[in-house]
C-alpha cells in the first residue's frame, strides 16, 4: 500500500532522490577529472618535457607534396611563446626552406572563436633556396579559405635569403609585415621589404 505523497523514490535526510545525488556525484567527478587533465596539460605545455614531446611529434612529419619537416630545439611555453632553434623542409633535392631561431608568440584562446591570432612571428634567418615542390594536393578545389580567420600582428625577418632558382639572382632582404585574413577569405597585408 502506498502512502499519500510517496513517489516511490528513495530519499535520504536531504530530501533529494538517490538518482539525483548519483547524477550530481558523477557530474562533479567528470568535472574534477577534466580539471586535473587541463591543469596537468597546461603545466606540461610550459615544461621541457612538453616541448620535447612536440618536437618529437613534428620532426619527420610529411607535409604532403611539400616535403618532410625537420624541427630541432623547441623551447618556451607552447601555449604562449614558442621558440624553435632550427626548422627546415626537405624534399628529394634537399632543403628548400630553412629557418633559424624562430619565435611565435600567440593566443591559443582565440582558437575558440575560429581565429589563429599570432602577436609576433620572427626568425633571425630564413633561407628559401627554390620554389617548393607542389603536386596540388594542398590546394583547396574551390579556392575558399573556410571560416577560419588569421591575424598576424607583427612579423619580423631581418635576414631573408632568396635562392637563385627562386628569383633569378640570389638576394638577401629584411622584411616586416602584418597580415589579416577574414573568415570569407579576404586578405589584408602590410609589408616593408628592404634589400640588404
Amino acid at each position: 500500500m502506498t502512502r499519500s505523497g510517496d513517489t516511490g523514490a528513495s530519499t535520504s535526510g536531504s530530501g533529494a532522490p538517490a538518482w539525483r545525488r548519483r547524477l550530481v556525484a558523477i557530474g562533479l567527478s567528470v568535472f574534477a577529472v577534466a580539471a586535473v587533465i587541463g591543469i596537468v596539460g597546461r603545466i606540461l605545455a610550459a615544461t621541457p618535457l612538453g616541448t620535447a614531446l612536440l618536437e618529437n611529434r613534428l620532426d619527420g612529419q610529411s607535409l604532403g607534396g611539400l616535403g618532410t619537416l625537420r624541427v630541432e630545439g623547441v623551447s618556451g611555453d607552447l601555449l604562449r611563446d614558442v621558440r624553435v632553434a632550427h626548422l627546415s623542409i626537405l624534399d628529394a633535392d634537399g632543403a628548400w626552406l630553412e629557418v633559424v631561431d624562430a619565435r611565435v608568440r600567440w593566443r591559443p584562446t582565440a582558437l575558440f572563436s575560429r581565429t589563429l591570432r599570432v602577436d609576433l612571428m620572427s626568425a633571425e634567418r630564413v633561407d628559401v633556396a627554390r620554389r617548393p615542390p607542389s603536386d596540388g594536393a594542398n590546394e583547396s578545389p574551390d579556392g575558399s579559405g573556410g571560416t577560419w580567420r588569421i591575424r598576424l600582428e607583427e612579423a619580423r625577418f631581418p635576414d631573408v635569403g632568396l635562392g637563385e632558382d627562386l628569383v633569378g639572382a640570389a638576394a638577401r632582404l629584411s622584411a616586416d609585415a602584418q597580415f589579416v585574413m577574414s573568415g570569407d577569405g579576404r586578405v589584408a597585408l602590410s609589408a616593408d621589404v628592404v634589400r640588404t
